[in-house]
C-alpha cells in the first residue's frame, strides 16, 4: 500500500492527500499468522482545497453507546440505568429517554464565558478554561431542562434521539462480504457498499465516474443506480461481457428529482433529519437539518432500468521506431498495418497448441503441432489438425494493440497461396470491419483455401488472468453473418431498403464444411443504416429472445411487470424496418451470437 501511496503522491502531490480508508472485506480468514480481513482505499484529490465532499451518516444501532448511561423517566426523575436496563432498554418505562452527561466546559475562554453560573442553589465555575456558551445560553438550557450537576461542575443532557446517527469515518467496519451476502460473479468483485459509499461521498447525481478496471462492472452498476454518468473499461472480454449483462438485466428504485424539469443533474429529494446540538438549544435556534445522501425519496409507482450506453473497442496506439516503419514498407512508401512479430507470439503459439480453437456446439479445432514458420512475412506459424486426415493450417496473428487490417488479409492470403494450405487462420483481438468482410467473402473456391476468423481472448494480454481462468477457451471461431439486403419495389416505402438476417454461417471442424447456424444462435442484432466506417451508431436494434422462457420474460420478472409479447415482436424480428439510403451509401449489421461473440457485416448499397 505504501508504494501505491508514493505513486499517488507523485501524481497528485502529497499536499492533496486526503485519507486512507480501511474497510472490512471478510468476516474472518484463517492463516498461520494474523488474519488479513481489511482492504484499503487511498484518497487523493486534484486540489484538496476544492474537493467535493458530502457527509454521510450511519444510524446508531441499539443503545450501547459510549457514556449513554442515564435515563429521564416520564415522571421527571433522572437517574443512572441499571446493568439490566442498559442491556435491555425495553425494560424501561414507555416514554423514557436515554442520555449522557456531556461537559459544558471548554479549553478556551472569554469574558462572556467565564462567569459564575447558579443552578439549583449552587454556584459553578468553568475551571481553567471557560464555558461552551454564555449567560443567555445557560438560561435557554435551563428552560429546556438540559442542565444537570454532577460533582463540582455542570453538564448538558444529550439525549440519544437528539441525533441518532454518527458520521462515517475512515474505518468502515460494516462492509464485510463474508457469509450469505450478494453472490459474486467475478473473482475480484468489490463489495457494492464500498463503491456506493465512495460515490455518495464525492459525487452528485449527473456527475461523471470513471473506473479503468471494470471487472464485473460494480462501479458502473452503482453509478447507474445512483444517477451518475459512468465510463468503465477493461482488457478482458469476459469482464466487459459480464458487466454488460449485469447492467442490461438490472432494475433500480426510481428516486424523486429535486427539479424534474432539469433532469437528474438537479439532484434528488433526500430524507433529512434534525440535528439537535448544544449550540441550537443555547441560541434558541431550530436544529440543523442533516441530509441523508444515501436515502433519496422513492417513487414506489415507478422502477428504473439501465439507461442507454455504448460498448466500444478502442485500440491502444503506440509509437513505432523509424526502423520498424521502414521494415514494414514494401517499396510503395506506405506503411502496412502493424503486423510485425511481437514478444507474445511464442506464448500464443503454445496456447493455440494447448487449447485449440473452440467452435460452435462445443466442438474444437485441435492441433497435433503448431510450429513457427520461417521465411514468411505475414504468416507466423504452421499447424496440423488432429483429424483422421490431417489438414494443413497456416496461422496469422493480428497486432497486439491494433485491429487486424484489410491489407494484412490480402498480403497473408497472397503469401499463403504458395504453400497450398487447407485453412488460413486469422487470429486477432480485434478485426477491422473491411478485413473481416474480406475474410468472410473470400470463399474456398476462389481463395483456394478456407479462410477463418478467430477471436483471441483478451485475457491473453495478462498472464495472471490467463492462469486464473476457469476455462481454456483462448481462441473462438467467429461465425459469418448471413445477411440479405433488398430494395422495396412497391408500396408507400418504394425505393427504400430492408435488411433480413438469415443467421450465422459456422465452420464445422468435424467435416470441414461451413454450415448455417440459423437465427436460433443469434441473441441480438443491430443495424446502422448510414455507416461512416468509423463508429457504429445503430438506428435499429433487435433482440431475438421473445419466448415465454427467454430474455424478455426474465426482464418482465425483474421489473415485476407484464411484457406485451405482441409489442415485443417489433423488437424480436429478423427483418428490419424500411430505411432510406444514407449519405455514406453503406450499412453495417452487427450480430451477437449466444456465446457473446460479435461479428460485423458491412454492405454497400
Amino acid at each position: 500500500m505504501h508504494h501505491v501511496r508514493e505513486i499517488m503522491d507523485e501524481v497528485f502531490e502529497s499536499a492533496n492527500f486526503i485519507s486512507i480508508i480501511s474497510f472490512r472485506k471478510t468476516t474472518g480468514q484463517s492463516g498461520t499468522l494474523l488474519s488479513d480481513t481489511n482492504d484499503y482505499l487511498i484518497w487523493h484529490a486534484k486540489n484538496k482545497s476544492s474537493v467535493k465532499f458530502r457527509h454521510l451518516f450511519l444510524p446508531r444501532v441499539g443503545f450501547g453507546w459510549v457514556n449513554y448511561d442515564y435515563v429521564a423517566l416520564p415522571g421527571g426523575i433522572h437517574r443512572k440505568m441499571t446493568k439490566e436496563e442498559k442491556a435491555n432498554p425495553e425494560f424501561l418505562p414507555k416514554g423514557s429517554r436515554i442520555y449522557r452527561r456531556s461537559p459544558l466546559t471548554s479549553a478556551s475562554s472569554s469574558e462572556t464565558t467565564s462567569m459564575v453560573v447558579e443552578f439549583d442553589g449552587n454556584k459553578y465555575l468553568p475551571g481553567k478554561g471557560g464555558w461552551k456558551t454564555n449567560q443567555r445560553g445557560f438560561a435557554n438550557l435551563l428552560a429546556a431542562n438540559r442542565l444537570e450537576a454532577y460533582g463540582t461542575t455542570l453538564s448538558y443532557r444529550r439525549y440519544s434521539d437528539d441525533f441518532p446517527f454518527f458520521p462515517v469515518s475512515n474505518a468502515w467496519t460494516d462492509t464485510a462480504s463474508g457469509g450469505y451476502g450478494v453472490d459474486k460473479i467475478y473473482v475480484v468483485q468489490t463489495n457494492l457498499r464500498v463503491i456506493e459509499r465512495c460515490l455518495l461521498m464525492t459525487t452528485d447525481p449527473g456527475d461523471l465516474v470513471f473506473d479503468l478496471t471494470c471487472g464485473s462492472g460494480t462501479t458502473a452498476y452503482v453509478a447507474e443506480q445512483w444517477g451518475r454518468r459512468w465510463i468503465t473499461c477493461d482488457t478482458s472480454r469476459v469482464a466487459t461481457t459480464l458487466a454488460k449483462q449485469r447492467l442490461m438485466t438490472a432494475s433500480f428504485d426510481y428516486y424523486k428529482l429535486a427539479r424534474p424539469s432539469e433532469g437528474v443533474g438537479s439532484g434528488f429529494e433526500y430524507k433529512t433529519v434534525p440535528h439537535v446540538t448544544l449550540k441550537s438549544i443555547a441560541n434558541n435556534e431550530p436544529p440543523t437539518q442533516e441530509t441523508l445522501y444515501d436515502q433519496p425519496l422513492k417513487d414506489v409507482r415507478k422502477v428504473r432500468v439501465t439507461g442507454p450506453f455504448t460498448a466500444e473497442a478502442v485500440p491502444s496506439l503506440h509509437a513505432k521506431s523509424l526502423t520498424d516503419i521502414e521494415k514494414e514498407n514494401q517499396g510503395s512508401g506506405q506503411s502496412v498495418a502493424r503486423s510485425g512479430e511481437t514478444s507474445r507470439q511464442a506464448m500464443w503459439r503454445d496456447e493455440l497448441l494447448k487449447t485449440g480453437v473452440r467452435a460452435k456446439g462445443g466442438r474444437k479445432l485441435e492441433f497435433v503441432r503448431v510450429e513457427p514458420m520461417g521465411g514468411t512475412r505475414w504468416i507466423q506459424c504452421e499447424a496440423e489438425t488432429r483429424d483422421d486426415i490431417p489438414q494443413k493450417v497456416l496461422v496469422v496473428f493480428g497486432p497486439e494493440h491494433a485491429p487486424l487490417e484489410q491489407r494484412m488479409v490480402e498480403n497473408a492470403w497472397q503469401e499463403a497461396r504458395a504453400f497450398k494450405p487447407d485453412i488460413l487462420l486469422f487470429c486477432a483481438f480485434q478485426f477491422d470491419e473491411e478485413a473481416a468482410k474480406d475474410i468472410d467473402e473470400l470463399k474456398p473456391e476462389v481463395a483456394g483455401m478456407q479462410l477463418l476468423k478467430v477471436q483471441m481472448n483478451a485475457d491473453l494480454f495478462t498472464d495472471d488472468l490467463k492462469k486464473k481462468r476457469a476455462s481454456n477457451d483462448s481462441f473462438w471461431l467467429i461465425g459469418q453473418p448471413d445477411v440479405e439486403v433488398r430494395q422495396i419495389r412497391e408500396g408507400e416505402d418504394k425505393g427504400k431498403y430492408q435488411v433480413e438476417v438469415m443467421g450465422f454461417d459456422y465452420y464445422n471442424p468435424k467435416n470441414g464444411n461451413v454450415e448455417s447456424g440459423g437465427i436460433k444462435n443469434i441473441t441480438m442484432w443491430q443495424l446502422d443504416t448510414n455507416y461512416d466506417e468509423r463508429s457504429l451508431f445503430p438506428s435499429q436494434v433487435f433482440f431475438l429472445m421473445a419466448g415465454e422462457k427467454d430474455g424478455w420474460a426474465t426482464l418482465a420478472k425483474n421489473l415485476k411487470a407484464e411484457i406485451d409479447l405482441e409489442k415485443v415482436e417489433y423488437f424480436s424480428g429478423t427483418v428490419s424496418l424500411p430505411f432510406a439510403k444514407g449519405d455514406n451509401s453503406k450499412i453495417a449489421v452487427k450480430i451477437v451470437d449466444d456465446r457473446g461473440i460479435e461479428s460485423l457485416r458491412v454492405i454497400s448499397l
